[in-house]
Order: structure tokens, then C-alpha cells, then sequence
């Protein structure tokens, strides 16, 4: 083979070389092009990650929200609870007033720090930003609100109470209890007779039954009838009333006009103390118990732990929960309840320290019995929740 042959060989070999050199270098242009690429495989990549975590994440907060909507039996939930929700998985979350179906949330560092609208994860109303009395009275559970203390409650009287407790909800109304016994300062006389005073906190009602020797036709007022439901129906049903002295003091604990002194601007009025029902409902949907009451004569009800026990005139309710049974007795040992027992014609409820709840004579006999008034709130009032078991007026 000649030198020139050779030469052309090896150059022919040479621009083989580079031709390839440059072909590999174009497909790894290429290659790194659509990698890199805006529309690259790494960025597909990130983004399908991206959407998998967004899509899982938003996956999480509607069970959360649905199973808070099941808790409130399908209800939409209120700004309120929604917020709660929220601030779990996203930084920096409005207030509830402020929330909006458009309004942009960036997720906490530990969900990727994620933008993403409140209407891709609810898409109910935005109609309440507090919880209503219908609200509560939904709930399956009740124990978060009944006890619960309320700030932002003001009242004439509001010197005379340290704290508000929410004690029942209806449909309709939140209802308040004192969360201590008032002192005879703040605890009003009737028409034309003073309360009997043993002590600062213990008081009875030895004269101004005097003002309400009708009885149950004292009491005029339906929305307080309704407070001890039962026993009105059942005097409804039987044509019967009674002027025992027991409901003598009833009508003075559901005088609204005398108790007007905690009836602030939010509420629709204010009564002595809570009434049986009150008291046992809330007791029984709290802690899921089935304690029962009735009356059987005009003379007032009687009471038992449930279907299996047999009716009497006491009963103990054994979960030591100041809302229904202050067990310090520094000020007094029992409460008035403001409802007519069947042991006498001078006996109404009371609830003692310990928690028995037993027959009290109205009068200063062995009284060691004081007063914590309910206010029934306006139907239109809201409760904000602030901290766990801690709500102020809306």
C-alpha cells in the first residue's frame, strides 16, 4: 500500500471520528435538552411529584373535613371549625371572617410548602364565622362546648360573676350558666320582699315567694315554661296548677323581669338557676348518659339514673364537673335548681357539692343553698372558639 493510500485511509478514519464525536455530542445536546428542558423529563418528573404530593395533601384535609361534617351530621362547617382545620397543614391561615373560597393558602414546610385555593378542598358556605346554638345542638358529641367558659359576656350584674359556663344548647338559644354562686349583693328581691340571707353566698326564699302565691299561674312567660317542659305539659294534659309554695319559688327563679340584671344585650332574658331539665339534658348528651325525670302530680317530678332504676326523689351524678356541682364549699354547698320536687309542697331541686341531687325546702330550714343564674343568649349570637375550652361572644 503506497504512503498516499495510507494517508487518505487515515484521514477518511479521522473525519469518521469527528463526524461521530459530533453526532454523540448533538444527541447529548439533545438528550440534556429534553432532560432539562422547560419541558424536560426532570421537570416532568418534579411536577408529577409535585401534583402526586398537592393531590395526596388535599386528599388528607377533606377527610378531615368530612369527617368533621359527619361529626356536625352533614352540616357545612362554620369559618370557625374550618380554620381549625386548616391551620394544621398551612401557615399563616386568615382569620375566619376573612376567609374566602378564592383565598390562597401556602402550605406548612412539611407539605411542601404548596399553594393551593380553599375552594380545591370545600366547597360549602362561608355563611357563619362563629358557632351557632344550632351548631352545638348538632354535635354528636358535646362534651368540647358544655363547660366550655365564654369571655365577652357583659351584663348590669357582670361584677357579681367571675366566668360564664355554656351549659345547653337547643335549636335556637345558647345557654349560659354562672360559673360560681352569686352573692346576696347581686341577688335581686321580688316585687315587694327581700331574699332570706344566711350567709354572703347562702340564700333562701322564705319571703318573696310571698309575691307569687299564685304559683304556677305566676308564671306567665312561655319561653321560661318551657325551661320545665314536662311539667307544664303535664299540667296542660291534666287541666291541674298548683299554689305550693315549691312552685311559688320556682316563679321567683324564672322571673325574668327580677333577674333582668344578667340579661345583657346578647341575651333574651336571664333566670335564678337552671331548671331540671336544663341540668339534666346537658348532663345526660355531655356524657352520654340517659338520667330521666317526670312529674306525676301537679305537685312536681321525680327523678332516676335510667330505664333499669327505680324513680325517686334523688339521684347522684358522679362525673365531678363544676358546671353542674361545685365541689369547693368555701361559699356554698348546693345550688337551687328551679324546678318542683314531688317530696313536698315546699321542696325543690338543689344539687349539692358532691353531686347528689335531692329535695331542698324553699325555706332557710337547714339551707345551705345558693344561686348561679342562666342567661338564655339571643338566637343571632355566635361563639368564637379562642383556645380549647375557651370561646368569647361574636
Amino acid at each position: 500500500m503506497s504512503f498516499t493510500s495510507l494517508k487518505n485511509k487515515r484521514a477518511i478514519t479521522l473525519i469518521a471520528v469527528v463526524i461521530t464525536i459530533i453526532i454523540l455530542l448533538i444527541l447529548v445536546g439533545v438528550s440534556i435538552r429534553i432532560a432539562k428542558g422547560k419541558d424536560g423529563l426532570i421537570n416532568k418528573a418534579k411536577e408529577a411529584k409535585a401534583h402526586t404530593e398537592i393531590e395526596e395533601l388535599k386528599e388528607q384535609i377533606q377527610i378531615d373535613i368530612s369527617v368533621k361534617q359527619i361529626d356536625d351530621k352533614g352540616n357545612d362547617l362554620s369559618s370557625v371549625e374550618l380554620k381549625v382545620i386548616l391551620d394544621k397543614y398551612f401557615d399563616n391561615v386568615p382569620e375566619p371572617t376573612e376567609l374566602k373560597p378564592d383565598t390562597i393558602l401556602t402550605a406548612k414546610k412539611e407539605y411542601g410548602e404548596y399553594e393551593i385555593k380553599i375552594s380545591d378542598l370545600y366547597n360549602g358556605t362561608f355563611s357563619k364565622n362563629g358557632t351557632t346554638a344550632s351548631d352545638i345542638n348538632n354535635k354528636l358529641d358535646k362534651s368540647e362546648f358544655y363547660g366550655a367558659i365564654v369571655k365577652g359576656y357583659e351584663c348590669p350584674n357582670s361584677a357579681g360573676v367571675n366566668e360564664w359556663k355554656i351549659l345547653y344548647a337547643d335549636d335556637t338559644n345558647i345557654y349560659l350558666i354562672a360559673g360560681d354562686y352569686i352573692s346576696k349583693d347581686f341577688c335581686p328581691n321580688s316585687k315587694t320582699k327581700t331574699i332570706y340571707v344566711k350567709t354572703d353566698y347562702i340564700l333562701s326564699m322564705d319571703y318573696v315567694i310571698l309575691d307569687y302565691d299564685k304559683g304556677t299561674e305566676s308564671i306567665t312567660d312561655e319561653r321560661t315554661k318551657k325551661l320545665n317542659k314536662l311539667y307544664f305539659d303535664y299540667l296542660k294534659e291534666t287541666s291541674s296548677s298548683s299554689k305550693n309554695n315549691n312552685m311559688c319559688a320556682v316563679a321567683y327563679m324564672t322571673d325574668t323581669n327580677i333577674w333582668k340584671g344578667f340579661a345583657g344585650d346578647k341575651a333574651e332574658y336571664a333566670i335564678g338557676g337552671p331548671t331540671l331539665e336544663l341540668l339534666l339534658k346537658s348532663y345526660n348528651q355531655k356524657y352520654n348518659l340517659d338520667y330521666q325525670m317526670q312529674p306525676i302530680s301537679a305537685g312536681g317530678y321525680q327523678i332516676r339514673k335510667d330505664s333499669d332504676s327505680e324513680w325517686g326523689n334523688w339521684v347522684y351524678l358522679y362525673e365531678e364537673d363544676s358546671t353542674y356541682a361545685i365541689r369547693d364549699k368555701t361559699k356554698a354547698k348546693s345550688l337551687w335548681i328551679a324546678s318542683p320536687s314531688v317530696a313536698g309542697a315546699t321542696n325543690v331541686f338543689k344539687i349539692r357539692s358532691q353531686g347528689r341531687l335531692e329535695n331542698q325546702s324553699c325555706y332557710n330550714t337547714t339551707n345551705d343553698v345558693g344561686f348561679r343564674p342562666v342567661v338564655c343568649l339571643k338566637s343571632e349570637v355566635q361563639l368564637i372558639k379562642k383556645s380549647e375550652g375557651v370561646y368569647t361572644i361574636e
